[in-house]
């Protein structure tokens, strides 16, 4: 087999996720999935950068739709949905919105986690129900 010319693989280096912390975000892309990969439920897949932080590694949020099986958890879905539209200014009615106006949506000051999963690797996510009371779209219990 002939040698490679392929420069830079000593010096490369992954993204990797940011600290704890409130950041400026973008949204990349948002695909539906018809069968989710955890639950086999249907859900929005939305991967999200941090534009002030070029060595950051972007990170996915997921929107569950209500599934009828728990009226309390679907209301929760429909809450935090609204959290996140709400946050990243995208337009919705009732009957739904369009995930084609995802793409280059921002939104300002949003609460970031890093957390471990359950391969021990670190991620970000959004804290979605911080951002949903900070709306005012929680109940005092």
């Amino acid at each position: 087999m002939p040698r490679i010319n392929y420069t830079g693989i000593a010096d490369a280096k992954l993204a990797g996720p940011v600290p704890k912390e409130r950041y400026d975000l973008r949204i990349l892309r948002a695909v539906l999935n018809e069968h989710g990969r955890t639950s086999g439920k249907p859900n929005i897949e939305v991967e999200i950068e941090i534009p002030s932080r070029s060595t950051s590694k972007s990170f996915t949020h997921y929107l569950s739709f209500p599934d009828g099986e728990d009226e309390r958890r679907d209301e929760t879905k429909r809450a935090l949905v609204n959290a996140f539209m709400l946050s990243f200014s995208i337009q919705y009615d009732e009957d739904g919105f369009d995930t084609d106006l995802f793409a280059g949506a921002t939104a300002q000051n949003m609460p970031i986690d890093l957390e471990k999963g359950n391969d021990g690797v670190e991620r970000n996510r959004i804290e979605i129900y911080q951002v949903a009371q900070e709306l005012g779209l929680v109940h005092a219990g």
